[in-house]
């Protein structure tokens, strides 16, 4: 169960890193 726990947060982390990402990008252009 840590594991899986630990997977979701990392899921959750990386949808957050991509969705301010993109965003980022978006203000550049």
């Amino acid at each position: 169960m840590v594991v899986g726990e630990h997977h979701l947060l990392h899921g959750i982390y990386v949808s957050l890193f991509f969705r301010y990402t993109l965003n980022f990008e978006t203000r550049i252009i």
